[in-house]
């Protein structure tokens, strides 16, 4: 095995680091941020009461614990940061790269193929996604333990100590903590078996046994939560599944116009000739595989299919179909095919192999840092997604969000309009649309956006509480009960319907009735300051200073601002 060379490791940190340099001015996005990190209790509030917490709970209905406590770490000691959130998200991948130079050592490749491959998967632009988007620590964190868990299982292979084994086998339960699709381990595990000496395969099997064992225990928390029958036939799944499995090779290989969200192509046909190219893709690469005697060439694409296979999906009732985060492990293979070509399999001068890997490397490092500047803010991202997609209405409906977070309701009505133009069966935006009308003034558009929504969906929890605000403006308050109400029953945990049903009850002299809704919504979420000062309010009606007192005092520790007057006019009392 070549050793490794630490100057090589310090080029490949410096350059990768560089490249990504520019996400550190980067800042929060609406897309996932908000549940994984900004109004996640668990991060809000973090503590060592909190850990158990995070053990047992999912989120998005993903078993993600490792990832949650990382963040809770990174909140409690620099709050919410972004600065803090992209550095380590940085780090965390020069992890990984420096692992993929190291792994690719033991594998008895070259000290020049393992140092290419490892720089290309560092600066690749199909790895931005995973590396500045802060949602997404769940990739790079996975991937360190993953990864630490191959190159431990490499050594056991040479050593045979337990002790290489065990910490195997804990970096890889690490990793399942971090993402689930470290499902994935047990099989590439098997996979460099093949690589290293097939003859050893059945011989190895046994010690891959708790690998699959954890796989299954820990990857069904989340999987089983997302197992859906494909709505379509089993010719419509092929499709997705030829179309998904080459769509990853195409923007691997060529990495432009990439997005957060990409439109699924309709119809899903083989009248539709994107189908009939990515069949064709598919079976080529299959066919590859089968006939050529390349051990790299067949370990890459092999690797690509394993890892990645769990992340497949073959139903078109899913918004999301692929994405760019979802080639983060499983382009290492590629990396390291790309890597040994250019740098010793090609019977060209050594002036031209170093001319085609420094035009690479400079093509992707552009590109990449680039790619790095999207994810700015909301408004930039969405905007970026809109300019390569403009007939997907997913990337209209989040920037109107932001739009709308800011202020700026023409702009959000706007974009949900042209959203609800490409999709007018989604009823969130007619309720996203009628928001931005009710913030405008404009009720009867409001009120019409409601009753359009409500007949896509009538269950809706949300669209009662949203619908209920805007009798609130128009001063229809026991329209606004009901509506507050049914939102009650649909959701016994709805937070804003029982903060606004409160509020009408407070203005009615209900004193009673709102502080029984007013401490429901506080035990369901401590951390909405307009909570506790609206009970405050309540408080005070009904001479309860101290009471009074000890609410606005939490209201102010949650963040709300010009209370210190009325907190001194309290205890004046």
């Amino acid at each position: 095995m070549a050793s490794i060379n630490k100057y090589r490791l310090i080029g490949l940190a410096i350059i990768v680091f560089s490249v990504y340099a520019g996400s550190l001015n980067n800042g929060f996005t609406n897309w996932d941020d908000g549940s994984h990190l900004i109004y996640n209790d668990n991060v809000r509030d973090f503590s060592l009461n909190r850990i158990d917490d995070i053990f047992v709970q999912t989120v998005l209905k993903s078993y993600i614990p490792l990832t949650i406590l990382s963040f809770g770490i990174e909140h409690a000691s620099f709050g919410f940061n972004p600065l803090i959130f992209h550095l380590n998200n940085i780090l965390l991948h020069l992890l990984s790269v420096i692992l993929i130079y190291q792994i690719s050592l033991k594998l008895k490749f070259t000290s020049e193929v393992s140092f290419f491959s490892a720089l290309l998967f560092g600066i690749h632009p199909i790895h931005v996604e995973s590396v500045a988007w802060i949602t997404e620590r769940k990739d790079v964190l996975y991937s360190v333990f993953y990864l630490g868990a191959l190159l431990k299982y490499l050594d056991f292979c040479e050593s045979r100590k337990r002790e290489d084994y065990l910490v195997s086998v804990v970096l890889g339960v690490l990793s399942l903590l971090a993402k689930p699709i470290a499902i994935s381990l047990p099989l590439i595990l098997i996979l460099i078996d093949y690589y290293r000496d097939k003859t050893t395969i059945i011989r190895n099997i046994a010690n891959k046994l708790p690998f699959f064992i954890v796989s299954v225990i820990l990857g069904s928390l989340t999987y089983i939560n997302h197992i859906r029958i494909p709505l379509k036939g089993i010719y419509e799944s092929f499709l997705l599944l030829c179309w998904s499995f080459s769509f990853y090779i195409i923007k691997f290989l060529i990495p432009i116009n990439l997005v957060p969200l990409y439109k699924l192509p309709e119809p899903v046909s083989l009248f539709n000739y994107q189908y009939v190219i990515a069949m064709f893709i598919a079976i080529s690469v299959l066919i590859i595989f089968i006939k050529c005697g390349n051990k790299i060439v067949r370990f890459a694409i092999a690797y690509y299919i394993l890892s990645i296979f769990f992340l497949f999906k073959l139903d078109t009732s899913e918004t999301v179909i692929v994405a760019d985060r979802y080639m983060y492990l499983p382009s290492y293979g590629f990396c390291l095919l790309i890597a040994s070509y250019l740098c010793g399999i090609c019977n060209v001068s050594k002036a031209i192999k170093a001319a085609a890997c420094f035009l690479l490397i400079f093509a992707m490092a552009f590109l990449t840092y680039s790619q790095t500047f999207i994810w700015k803010d909301s408004v930039s991202l969405w905007s970026h997604n809109i300019k390569n997609e403009q007939e997907f209405y997913l990337p209209y409906l989040h920037r109107g969000n932001e739009f709308k977070a800011r202020g700026m309701y023409e702009k959000a009505a706007k974009d949900y309009s042209r959203a609800i133009e490409l999709n007018s069966n989604f009823p969130e935006l007619f309720v996203s649309r009628a928001n931005a009308y009710s913030s405008l003034g404009k009720y009867e558009l409001a009120e019409m956006d409601f009753l359009r929504a409500y007949k896509i969906d009538p269950k809706s929890p949300s669209l009662h509480v949203d619908r209920g605000v805007l009798y609130i403006k128009m001063k229809q308050y026991d329209l606004a009960l009901e509506e507050f109400s049914r939102a009650i029953q649909l959701d016994p945990k709805s937070v804003l319907a029982y903060s606004n049903r409160a509020s009408i009850y407070v203005n009615q002299g209900r004193y009673a009735l709102a502080l029984q809704d007013l401490n429901k919504s506080a035990s369901i979420n401590q951390f909405l300051p307009g909570t506790f000062y609206n009970r405050s309010i309540c408080r005070s009606l009904t001479r309860d200073i101290p009471g009074a007192i000890e609410d606005a005092i939490k209201a102010k520790s949650l963040g709300m601002e010009g209370l210190e007057q009325y907190i001194e006019i309290l205890k004046s009392f």
